[in-house]
């Protein structure tokens, strides 16, 4: 394996406790359209693949003509309250101390673009990241792998030399469709077995673990 030079951490699930946050934007989308809502660990099966999918889950299938809408709503109350209630995950912050000193960091996202800018601003700014990156129009939800190799570019780094953390099937596929080592955690939304099959190298428990891999 060649020498990790750069770390990439998706966002939600990953670097930010974010659960309750999201249920409670995507409860008020669903709300205001006069749809059925869910409970906050519902969310750990909808959330994670960005906000289309989440909305085509969530909507029953006869109110599917509603997604568009609720996608407006949801992006323009996530952008004044989705961080209310994040917090780091513990052991995160230190971590990110460590590696900054060390390797070129950044965030990939499938969060909206601009959401993902506020919430990383919010919560990380004592971080400095080489790009931070969300969902947007140009930018299509992993595991599109679009947004990977933007980073690449954008960065100029090779795959190879890159580790990515993220705790959902979909940053596997990611990390492993671009060359990225695919590092699960298990502490976010989805399970240790998710992830092994879905392409995850390493998995690691805690945040300091990954210091033991690259």
């Amino acid at each position: 394996m060649k020498k990790i030079t750069t770390v990439i951490f998706d966002l939600d699930g990953t670097l930010l406790d974010t659960l309750a946050d999201i249920a409670a934007c995507a409860n008020h989308t669903l709300k205001q359209l006069g749809q059925p809502t869910y409970p906050v660990e519902a969310y750990n099966q909808l959330a994670g693949q960005g906000i289309h999918y989440l909305f085509q889950h969530a909507l029953p299938q006869d109110q599917q003509h509603l997604v568009p809408r609720a996608i407006e709503i949801q992006a323009t109350y996530q952008l004044r309250h989705g961080t209310d209630k994040a917090t780091l995950f513990p052991g995160v912050m230190p971590l990110l101390q460590k590696l900054q000193k060390r390797y070129t960091l950044a965030v990939l996202s499938n969060k909206p673009h601009l959401a993902t800018l506020a919430a990383v601003k919010d919560k990380i700014s004592n971080i400095v990241f080489g790009a931070v990156l969300g969902q947007s129009e140009k930018i299509p939800p992993k595991p599109d792998p679009i947004g990977a190799h933007f980073l690449c570019e954008k960065l100029k780094i090779v795959p190879s030399q890159v580790a990515y953390l993220g705790d959902t099937p979909a940053d596997m596929q990611t990390a492993t469709s671009v060359g990225f080592l695919p590092i699960g955690v298990t502490w976010g939304f989805r399970s240790e077995a998710q992830l092994r099959q879905h392409g995850a190298k390493h998995i690691i428990s805690s945040p300091e673990q990954l210091l033991m891999i690259i």
